[in-house]
């Protein structure tokens, strides 16, 4: 395996942590077939939790349904409660920072998490590209990030990333 930015490959983290928010949901709901939409909807409003990260919660229910339906837990016929429950529309959590509140955040943050930082912020990588992204992508001679269709999951298409003198700073 290639030397990644992060001690932890990405989709082992992202699985972790569906895993530690389905937990939380089976301990409050422990039988599936009694949480409807409204329990579920309650549920991941007092998450503490962004947009992104309540879908991503919501995400893991529906996935938590499928699988029970799929193994016989839950009715065939039965859409999932979870599936019931709407998503935040796509774009509404996109924030753009100052350069005050960009200094700001860099200053609190910890020197190992600097680069992963830098890079969403000034070169408009995804987290879960940054997680796959290795050292050898980042062409400091030619001033570009060559982030390859692997790396790109989600957009499905390799494109180079310049390397803005904010970035190299």
């Amino acid at each position: 395996m290639s030397a990644t930015l992060l001690s932890e490959d990405g989709e082992a983290r992202l699985a972790r942590l569906a895993w530690r928010d389905l937990q939380r949901y089976i301990a409050k709901y422990p039988q599936l077939e009694l949480a409807g939409a409204s329990e579920i909807a309650k549920y991941l409003r007092e998450l503490a939790v962004g947009p992104r990260g309540r879908d991503n919660v919501r995400d893991a229910i529906v996935q938590l349904f499928r699988f029970a339906r799929r193994h016989g837990y839950l009715g065939e016929d039965r859409i999932s409660e979870a599936e019931k429950v709407a998503k935040i529309k796509a774009g509404n959590d996109v924030e753009t920072w100052t350069p005050l509140e960009a200094a700001l955040i860099l200053a609190h943050t910890s020197a190992r998490w600097i680069p992963w930082m830098a890079l969403g912020m000034f070169a408009g990588l995804r987290p879960s590209e940054i997680l796959r992204l290795d050292w050898s992508m980042i062409k400091f001679d030619q001033g570009v990030i060559a982030v390859p269709r692997r790396v790109a999951r989600k957009v499905r298409t390799s494109r180079l990333v310049p390397i803005e003198r904010n970035l190299m700073a």
